[in-house]
């Protein structure tokens, strides 16, 4: 995906770009701690897993005991589902959350 993200932003890409011609003009090799020092690419690989998550949307648990969350009382062997993307996409987390 990140890859689709450089190609659908070419302000990404051109600025991802001049981090690392800055960066590897002065470094010998390139290793883990040539990543280090290139924050602006850290945070695309982040936004791009935040936008495009892996991860799957659901989870689903089963409730191993009676417990209450607010008003709402979960009984011994409820299944739960879990929607993980809703954070991914919260104004309540992100300015501008549908923006890349």
């Amino acid at each position: 995906m990140t890859f689709y993200v450089l190609a659908k932003y070419p302000e990404v890409y051109e600025k991802v770009m001049e981090e690392i011609d800055r960066v590897l003009e002065k470094a010998e090799d390139f290793s883990a701690d040539t990543l280090k020092s290139m924050p602006y690419i850290d945070a695309v690989f982040k936004e791009v897993l935040r936008f495009y998550t892996p991860a799957p949307a659901f989870i689903v648990r089963e409730a191993l005991e009676d417990f209450t969350i607010g008003e709402f009382e979960i009984k011994k062997g409820y299944m739960l589902n879990g929607f993980l993307l809703l954070n991914n996409k919260s104004p309540k987390y992100f300015t501008d959350p549908d923006e890349f």
